[in-house]
């Protein structure tokens, strides 16, 4: 009895999520949950747009109430309508429905998912996985499956309940295109990525002696170290005055006083051929004299 009462109750839920979602469609409808207590059932939905749902002066509410007491069998229905608690692009299903509706308007499904990609990203979101699988190039053609990622993204263990995941089908003429989201919001905190960042600056404090968030409310900054260093500092030493170094004398090398030896040799040598060239020189003249003398006579 108590196991057909729980499936009872979830075939019941089920049907009236689908119910309201395909009602208020352009809602953009999120979760729909029932809540039965002893005088009132209570009907929570949760929509990104709650106006289209409570509709003018209340009347769609209305309409809603009687449609439930006919179809479902809900006696005495009190309705609430709820925004979003989170932005609208760190919600999976809402994520995956506007895609879906832009595709049906333009052909071209890349630059739809690619700007949905960015959006998330620059709402803050740790990581964002949009699969898109269907009839992508066109009519008769292969189903296709593609994925697009940025950032972190989780795919098994519990972690994943952190994950908010959204799925949609876009029915165009060459064929569906299923689309499904994983996106991870900015506030999840995950066991295996450490705040590293966070930790250092925590541990710097607790060095530096920094202590915060005074009874009073105010912030007091204590730095203990840096007094007991004054404290604890030996008086400098007078530095006496550092002796004038001599120059040293240039070291020698063999290659070097050679090379020297070379050069006197060789100078000498020149000025010794210096004479016995003017000598010849002197000669020739002295020959070349005499032949002109002998010439005349």
């Amino acid at each position: 009895m108590i196991k057909q009462k729980f499936v009872s109750e979830g075939i019941l839920n089920a049907k009236l999520k689908e119910f309201v979602k395909t009602k208020y469609s352009r809602a953009n409808v999120i979760n729909v949950s029932l809540e039965e207590t002893g005088i009132v059932s209570r009907v929570i939905i949760e929509a990104e747009r709650p106006g289209l749902v409570i509709g003018k002066s209340g009347e769609s509410i209305q309409r809603l109430t009687v449609d439930l007491k006919e179809q479902f069998g809900i006696e005495s229905p009190q309705i609430e309508v709820k925004p979003l608690e989170k932005s609208a692009e760190m919600n999976g299903e809402i994520v995956a429905k506007r895609i879906t509706q832009q595709m049906v308007k333009r052909p071209k499904w890349r630059p739809i998912v690619m700007r949905a990609l960015e959006r998330v990203m620059a709402n803050g979101a740790q990581g964002v996985e949009i699969t898109v699988k269907g009839a992508l190039i066109g009519k008769g053609a292969k189903a296709m499956k593609t994925i697009e990622k940025r950032g972190y993204m989780k795919k098994s263990g519990n972690m994943t309940s952190m994950v908010s995941i959204g799925k949609s089908t876009a029915l165009l003429k060459k064929g569906a295109i299923g689309v499904t989201v994983r996106i991870i919001p900015p506030d999840a905190l995950f066991p295996d990525k450490v705040p590293i960042k966070e930790l250092l600056k925590d541990k710097i404090a607790e060095l530096h002696g920094v202590t915060e968030e005074a009874p009073e409310g105010k912030t007091e900054i204590i730095k203990v170290e840096e007094e007991k260093k004054e404290e604890t500092k030996p008086a400098k030493k007078e530095k006496k005055p550092k002796a004038e170094k001599k120059p040293a004398a240039k070291k020698t090398t063999k290659k070097k006083a050679e090379k020297k030896e070379v050069k006197e040799t060789s100078e000498q040598v020149t000025e010794e051929k210096k004479p016995k060239k003017e000598e010849v020189k002197e000669e020739k003249k002295a020959a070349e004299e005499k032949k002109d003398d002998i010439k005349t006579e």
